[in-house]
């Protein structure tokens, strides 16, 4: 049996499809972050809203200071709030942490306001750069308006307990925290200290380490831990290109655009069937667009990326050779491992990634062996029915 030379072209069109998907992931592999020597100190920065990225991003982190045996975590905060929802992991997160946490307002000029007051406060030691402030934590609606009404009452009595309870957790002052709820109050850093809102300020992150070496703070477990960091090794954790990504996608502006995209490419591909372009893009924007806003949580959102891309090139395999089907199924496929990798509850590691890659490697092989057979079976399929034709005119004449 001889398979026909447009046959071969289609399966190493295929070919290079797997050979894209496993170069992405190498490159994701590449890109993990090295494992630290233990009694390093991990650095993270919350400089963006409070909202899920940064809830996973510190869990991420903490998890992976943990993993390491770090001496502490140190949390550099500059937010203007977000989410009660995720300020509450997050406070969560640190105060179930098995390595001491250290939140730090900083740089000067930055701000610990609204749902950043209580992620500082949450720290087993807090401090505050020069010209920074603190505070205003007053409940209010996504757009900044005031929230009325007996569902106003509740929210703010409810955002006081807990404040008062994040407070009573660090020793810290309980009705400064209930003021800052019900008052908006702020505090400068010298104000701060004073008040007994945060532990003592510090120009920059070397003084601050100097400065709290030496100090013992209880973990939840009980456990008492001597801090000594003022010579450790600094080890900076910033968020990962997944979460990064995510950030942008979670933006309301972005997932409104993913939406009509995403609306806008079904309806091309139900209105002239065969385009397959508007419906993968549909299909694809829609998805993303479930993710952003949380419809979908990232494993799940992960599945019907891998699933619609193996969809597609299995009907690329079956039914046409143009290249689209199967280009966009390697793109799904592509973004889906891609967040499997990135999702994950610590960082980035080279064992994963790698195994991933294995697994990647494998499905692509196995997809091309199925094709390869489809192709053969449809060869020899139009031979034999070609010979019967002949020999049945040979018989009329």
């Amino acid at each position: 049996m001889t398979i026909p030379r447009p046959a071969i072209v289609a399966i190493r069109r295929r070919g290079a499809w797997g050979l894209v998907l496993v170069g992405l992931l190498a490159a994701l592999a590449a890109a993990c972050t090295a494992e630290s020597r233990p009694g390093a100190v991990h650095v993270l920065t919350a400089d963006i809203a409070v909202g899920n990225v940064l809830e996973r991003y510190i869990d991420r982190g903490i998890a992976r200071a943990e993993r390491d045996e770090a001496a502490a975590v140190v949390i550099r905060v500059d937010t203007p709030g977000g989410e009660i929802g995720a300020m509450r992991d997050i406070v969560g997160r640190i105060a179930s942490a098995e390595v001491p946490v250290i939140t730090f307002v900083w740089p000067p000029g930055a701000q610990a306001a609204s749902a950043g007051t209580f992620i500082v406060m949450a720290g087993h030691i807090a401090a505050m750069a020069p010209s920074t402030s603190i505070g205003a934590a007053t409940p209010v609606t996504a757009t900044g308006e005031e929230i009325e009404g007996p569902l106003g009452k509740k929210v703010e009595e409810d955002t006081v307990s807990f404040a008062r309870g994040v407070a009573e957790l660090r020793d810290r002052n309980r009705d400064w925290a209930e003021s800052a709820v019900r008052e908006a109050a702020s505090a400068s850093p010298s104000e701060a200290v004073e008040l007994n809102v945060v532990d003592l300020q510090a120009p920059a992150l070397t003084a601050l380490l100097r400065e709290v070496d030496g100090l013992t703070v209880e973990l939840l477990s009980g456990d008492q831990v001597t801090l000594a960091v003022a010579d450790a090794e600094l080890v900076f954790n910033g968020r990962n290109i997944y979460e990064r990504v995510l950030e942008i996608v979670s933006d309301p502006i972005v997932v409104s655009v993913l939406i009509l995209i995403g609306l806008g490419g079904l309806a091309i591909e139900f209105l002239n069937p065969g385009m397959f372009f508007p419906g993968i893009l549909g299909v694809t924007a829609t998805t993303a667009s479930f993710l952003g806003v949380g419809t979908l949580l990232p494993a799940e959102a992960a599945i019907v990326f891998i699933a619609f891309g193996i969809l597609l090139i299995v009907l690329e395999a079956i039914f046409t050779s143009s290249g689209i089907l199967g280009t966009g199924g390697a793109v799904s496929v592509v973004l889906g491992l891609s967040i499997l990798v990135g999702q994950g509850s610590t960082d980035l590691d080279l064992r994963r990634a790698l195994t991933i890659l294995v697994l990647a490697g494998l499905a692509i092989v196995g997809l091309l062996v199925a094709a390869f057979f489809l192709l053969a079976r449809n060869h020899m399929a139009g031979t034999e029915q070609s010979a019967r034709g002949w020999r049945s005119l040979q018989g009329r004449r």
